[in-house]
């Protein structure tokens, strides 16, 4: 095993025989933050030291901190950097709060990126009182044999397939996708091409593989596509052409969902439940993260949300994306990035009247940016002045604010992304923190940010997968939010949720419910239920109205669990998905739910 030990920019290069890097590695280093509060970060860093592409590498070192509560984290990452001398990536070593502890051993992995030319350790500190100290930094490269541990630590499989999940009948195209995370298979193990069949259709693609990118196609076929549900085959095949992974999916084409038009905005309000009332008619905006043309706008209608997150660096350009926006019928909630004075005022003589605006986002995240209350005030108090009849949007990164930041808007949202890291569990005792932090009133309307992506943190790349995307939606609906609003993100460098099919064409469907539901959802009476099962962790809700009743079950575990409902009627007719029914025996439904599914059902 090579090894290289580092430590900061303050030391001296001793040669050594052997090829071995080494800088010099006093036993401590302390540095002291006085907590200046216009400065995110206080950093440190060793030398630059040649890295090599592809490869993977150890860091260890002992740290210890007297540092006062605050908002702020220390953090340990080492950066890749190109042979031009360009930032690649930061790998998170540690990542510690504020804290007073004794030395204590940090250890992390790290997998080099192909451009990967030198790397360097950065100890950096936020806005933090106190002192913080290292020693017996070492970084090293694993050896062959703990290289392949790593690997295999991961169980990656050869590719995540992306095949598309719902289409609209009519449609002639299709996207289907996948992605080689190379980095994390044995050579064997990496596809030569990928294959992609409708045998019902006699449709089928084909590509030689790229690697460690999210791959996405369009097939064309010959006839338009009708009702019904198709079989997909994706196959993952070595260059001899033997199957090395192998997927099956159902394709469910169905009706284009009919949508009430929605502009000119004339009015919106909070009624006394939370429910953002549109020119006088209860709304569940259904908003999208990242959408900055207009051929994206046009996909986010036609994949049926209702809002997208407006933003531009100025009022021209922002009155033509929001042209773009009210041009196919959508709402528009507008970022404003705390804008202030002038240049607010400006802005809001631009767009404030625009036909498509119902909220102005005045703040991303104050929670953890340390903003001041007082800056966020008078955000907010100039636009209720100069926009009196337009309702503030602030999104928060953790439960604990929600109630505090409500006081300064109407729709306050929270955001926490539990893919793959807690998973749904999680999601369902977050979501319901949040609503019961902030009780629906004229005041406040409690809505979550939800994920349509892959999380950075995971290395894999793995996409969520269909059922996750749809209960993710469905627990916010039974812990009581009433609005969405999905955060996309795929890649490094990329925020296109549409370059992944299995995600993209998952809203069709998961949209097309929504847009049935969810006047029923807002303004029928509302009983949670209680799994009667030994099954722990279930969620199911009824949804009741004169016209037709409504159960919504959940089972965010990672296993099949059994379900039994006190419930009223005869029997349960499942409801997008296989038509199935279920009886209702002395006022008991029992059923068998798959594990991350959602399944809905009228009850008779």
């Amino acid at each position: 095993m090579k090894t290289i030990h580092a430590l900061f920019a303050i030391c001296t290069v001793l040669p050594l025989f052997g090829g071995t890097i080494l800088l010099d590695n006093p036993k401590e280093l302390n540095l002291t933050v006085k907590g200046i509060p216009d400065k995110t970060w206080v950093v440190r860093k060793s030398r630059e030291i040649p890295g090599k592409p592809n490869t993977w590498y150890r860091v260890t070192l002992e740290i210890k901190t007297a540092l006062k509560p605050g908002p702020g984290v220390l953090t340990v990452r080492v950066r890749n950097i190109r042979a031009n001398g360009k930032s690649l990536v930061y790998n998170d070593i540690a990542r510690l709060k504020p804290a007073f502890l004794n030395y204590s051993l940090y250890s992390a992995t790290f997998f080099t990126k192909p451009e990967t030319a030198r790397l360097q350790v950065y100890f950096q500190l936020s806005r933090l009182d106190g002192t913080a100290s290292f020693r017996n930094l070492k970084l090293e490269e694993l050896s062959e044999e703990e290289a392949a541990k790593e690997r295999a630590a991961f169980q990656v499989a050869p590719a995540w397939f992306s095949p598309p999940v719902y289409a609209y009948e009519g449609e002639r195209e299709l996207s289907w996708g996948y992605r080689v995370s190379a980095d994390f298979l044995a050579p064997d193990m990496i596809p030569d091409r990928i294959g992609f069949k409708l045998p019902q259709l006699q449709a089928e693609g084909s590509e030689k593989v790229k690697i460690n990118t999210h791959a996405c196609h369009k097939l064309r076929l010959k006839e338009p596509l009708r009702k019904g549900k198709y079989q997909i085959v994706m196959t993952a095949l070595d260059k001899a052409g033997k199957e090395l992974a192998r997927e099956e999916r159902i394709l469910r084409v169905i009706a284009r969902p009919q949508t009430a038009h929605r502009l000119p905005v004339k009015s919106v309000r909070l009624d006394r439940s939370g429910n953002t009332v549109i020119n006088g008619k209860p709304v569940l905006l259904n908003g999208l993260y990242h959408v900055y043309t207009e051929a994206e706008i046009r996909e986010v209608a036609d994949a049926g949300f209702n809002t997208v997150i407006a933003w531009e660096p100025g009022p021209e350009k922002y009155l033509k994306m929001l042209n773009h926006i009210s041009k196919y019928d959508l709402y528009a909630d507008c970022v404003l990035k705390l804008l202030r004075g002038e240049k607010l005022t400006a802005l809001l003589q631009k767009i404030g009247s625009h036909p498509s605006v119902i909220s102005f986002d005045a703040v991303d995240e104050p929670d953890i940016k340390d903003i001041r209350p007082a800056v966020i005030r008078e955000c907010v108090d100039q636009v209720r002045k100069e926009c009196p009849d337009k309702l503030i949007r602030i999104s928060c990164s953790s439960s604990d604010a929600v109630k505090t930041f409500g006081q300064y808007a109407e729709i306050i949202c929270s955001h926490n992304y539990v893919i793959p890291f807690g998973g749904l569990p999680m999601q369902a005792k977050y979501s319901s923190q949040v609503t019961g932090s902030v009780p629906g009133s004229e005041k406040n309307s409690p809505q979550l940010t939800l994920q349509s992506w892959i999380h950075w943190h995971d290395m894999t790349r793995k996409p969520q997968t269909p059922e996750q995307t749809r209960s993710l939606a469905y627990i916010a609906l039974i812990s009581g939010a009433k609005g969405l609003w999905w955060y996309s993100f795929i890649d490094k460098g990329s925020w296109d949720v549409r370059s992944v099919p299995s995600i993209w064409t998952t809203f069709k469907g998961l949209n097309a419910e929504l847009n049935e539901l969810a006047p029923l959802i807002l303004t029928g009476k509302k009983t949670v239920l209680k799994n009667e099962s030994a099954e722990p962790g279930i969620l199911g809700a009824l949804w009741e109205s004169p016209e037709r009743t409504v159960l919504v079950a959940v089972n965010p575990e990672k296993k099949a669990a059994e379900v039994q409902f006190s419930v009223s009627g005869k029997k349960a007719a499942e409801l997008f998905a296989d038509d199935a029914e279920y009886p209702v025996n002395s006022g008991k439904l029992k059923l068998e739910l798959p594990a991350e599914t959602t399944r809905i059902f009228e009850l008779e």
